[in-house]
């Protein structure tokens, strides 16, 4: 009998090595599954980020070109205006230029 009860205890402690060793093995698929989840996860908030940052971009240069655009306008007239002085004015604007620069 003594031998019975050394082989009950000798398979309990089987099942429990199998029992601990299945543990330890869905420990590690459990651990495994999370880092695989958190990359994922953290991908996918990088390209949130990425495409956030695009939006921002794109609405700093519309507000950029809106506040440009008057100043180009002017300078647009003011750049045709120069170009369709007659001949006579502008030599009468450079000679005002060179007499202000002479002194």
């Amino acid at each position: 009998m003594d031998f019975e009860a050394i082989d009950v205890v000798r398979q309990v402690e089987q099942e429990a090595d199998q029992l601990v060793e299945q543990a330890k093995q869905t420990a590690q698929s459990i651990k495994s599954q999370a880092v695989t989840q958190a990359k994922t996860e953290a991908e996918e908030l990088m390209e949130e980020a990425r495409i956030k940052a695009r939006q921002l971009e794109d609405v700093a240069v519309k507000v950029g070109e809106e506040q440009v655009r008057p100043i180009l306008e002017e300078a647009k007239k003011k750049s045709d205006e120069f170009l369709n002085m007659s001949e006579s004015k502008l030599s009468a604007v450079a000679d005002t230029i060179v007499e202000r620069i002479l002194g």
